[in-house]
């Protein structure tokens, strides 16, 4: 049977994302009384930086109108 997750884990990380990331992970460490080393593993365990990141496109985008499949087949007055 696996061990249980440790809550101060998901508590560290929400810290981290309140923050922007921009707080130290040696201050969260001190602020928890984990080591600054267990804090950093848990950031690249659980890929933290992953979900700072805004990966999906602006609203208007209109990359896949311009040059992907639908410029192939819409009319070229439609794409202009």
């Amino acid at each position: 049977m696996a061990r249980q997750r440790n809550p101060l884990r998901d508590k560290a990380k929400q810290i981290w994302l309140e923050s922007n990331g921009e707080k130290p992970l040696v201050d969260i460490a001190i602020e928890l009384d984990k080591s600054s080393s267990t804090i950093r593993k848990w950031k690249s365990t659980d890929k933290w930086d992953d979900e700072l990141k805004g990966s999906a496109p602006l609203k208007k985008n209109q990359n896949a109108m311009t040059h992907g499949l639908f410029s192939k087949w819409l009319p070229k007055e439609t794409v202009e």
